[in-house]
Order: structure tokens, then sequence, then C-alpha cells
């Protein structure tokens, strides 16, 4: 099993805000598995690593134990495997694969691992791009020495809770983002003109974005309009040459969004248009 150079960063999995090591891993007990439903690869350049824990240079004695585990003990990999092949008949078996036009065996990639010292957690997460598997993603959970799925979510919640905590000397970008945001109407179609759109393209805009509302909280932001509700977990806000970057999970996708929008005074612009801060009674 091959280990390309680590090197510490501060961007863990979904953009969460985490110290740790990072680099890539060639999981070669994996590499052509196969079975008669499911098919686990790694890619060629290796899956993602992210050892959390130790003193943040090096690997530890544990994370170094847990890769010969990784290595070594087939037994556990298997064991693995099959909880996958059950997870899959649950969802679909393949006679009905077929049925519904889909190919019969599974493929899941492992996408990136995580080893946890602190947590003492292993996790395997997997990417595929067939969405009737799970479309909130797949995850290996392998805590003292046995093996449990958990969806995408485990994730996130994993490295919401394991990110670091925000300085009480900085003020987070998230607070100017919390309240309720609705569609500016004159502001956007001011905006368009300026970026040169024709009339009929404005008026169009204008017609689909009417009605639009944002409600951000600390942990989700629900996009209202009047004939759909969107609702996203959110996983990080940074602020980046002058830019607030909201990063989010969304409903169907396994890996997360990005969003780079303007705040300014009570006006939030770059969400395809322009929406105003709706004040509360207190201001």
């Amino acid at each position: 099993m091959q280990i390309n150079a680590l090197k510490p960063t501060t961007r863990f999995v979904n953009g969460a805000k985490l110290k740790c090591l990072v680099g890539k891993i060639h999981l070669t007990g994996f590499d052509g598995g196969r079975s008669g439903m499911v098919a686990i690869t790694v890619p060629k350049s290796g899956s993602k690593l992210y050892l959390v824990g130790g003193d943040g240079v090096s690997t530890s004695v544990w994370h170094r134990e847990e890769l010969d585990r990784l290595k070594e003990d087939t037994a556990s990999l298997n064991k693995l495997e099959t909880a996958l092949e059950d997870h899959v008949a649950r969802i679909m078996s393949p006679a009905e694969r077929r049925q519904n036009g889909l190919k019969p065996v599974v493929k899941l990639t492992v996408d990136a691992v995580v080893l946890d010292d602190v947590c003492k957690l292993a996790l395997l997460i997997f990417a595929s791009d067939e969405m009737d598997i799970d479309e909130h993603g797949l995850v290996a959970v392998q805590e003292n020495a046995n093996w449990r799925l958990e969806t995408g979510d485990f994730v996130s919640g994993y490295g919401g809770d394991a990110a670091l905590p925000e300085s009480k000397d900085t003020v987070s970008p998230l607070v100017n983002l919390i309240g309720t945001w609705q569609f500016d109407e004159k502001a956007t179609a001011d905006l368009l003109r300026r970026q040169g759109d024709s009339e009929s393209f404005i008026r169009m805009s204008l017609k689909n974005l009417r009605g639009t509302e944002w409600v951000v909280t600390e942990s989700e932001i629900f996009q209202k309009h009047p004939t759909y509700r969107h609702e996203y977990k959110v996983v990080a806000v940074e602020s980046k040459m002058g830019f607030c970057q909201i990063t989010v999970n969304a409903p169907g996708l396994t890996t997360p969004e990005v969003w780079k929008v303007k705040i300014k005074n009570d006006q939030m612009v770059g969400v395809g248009g322009v929406l105003k801060k709706q004040q509360t009674a207190s201001n």
C-alpha cells in the first residue's frame, strides 16, 4: 500500500477547518475487488488521506497501526464488502437493476480515507455515479474494530463537531449572513442593466426570481420561492478577497457546493441577483 507525501493542512473533508495531515493512499486491497453485486476501486492517483490527531507533523503510533491494519487485515475488509453487498441488495437486486436499465454490478470508488486518532475512528468515504445507491453518499465507519455503514450526512456532522472553533477575537462572516433575505427587484434590475443584459432578459430574470427568499441559520440555508423550497446544510463560511464564500451540502450531491456572494450593508449580491436583508423589530 503506497502513501504519497503527507503535508499539514487546515482544510478537511467538505471544507471544514481542521488541523490534520493530508496526502494520497493506494488501498491495494480494494484494487479490482469485485463480487457479484459490488465492484470497489480506488482512483489511479490514489484516494485522499486525512490523518487527524497526533502532533500534526508526522503520523502517530495509532495512525501507523491503522494503516497496517488496512493493508493486512483482509478479513475485516471482507466483512466490509459483505456489508456493502447487503446494503446494495436492500436497495435493489441485480435483477431489478437490469429491469431498470442499470448495470447489475454497482461501482463504488474509495474517494477518501480518514483516520482519527482523537476519536479512534476510521472512515472510508465512497463515491458513486449511481444515484440509486444513496443520494446522500455512503460512508464506512470502523469503530472498536467493527465496520458499519452511514450516509454522507455522518461526515458532515463529524466534520462540524471536529472543526476548529472560531477565534473569539474574530467575528465569523456567518454572523453577517444569519437572518432573512428577500429578493430586491429594483436593485437586481439595476445590476443586470449595469452588466449590459437586454431588457427582455431582465424581465425574464425578474419574473423567475420574484418572491425568492433566503432564511439563513447557523447550520442551514433555506431557499424559498412560490414554486419550490430547497434546504442546504452549511459546512463552512469564509471571507476571501472581499467575497463571502459559502460551502454547503446540497440534496442529491455527494460533493459540497461553493457559493460566492458579496455582502455590503443590507444587500447580498451574487445569487443571480440581489437580496435585501429583512430588518428585525429590534433594529
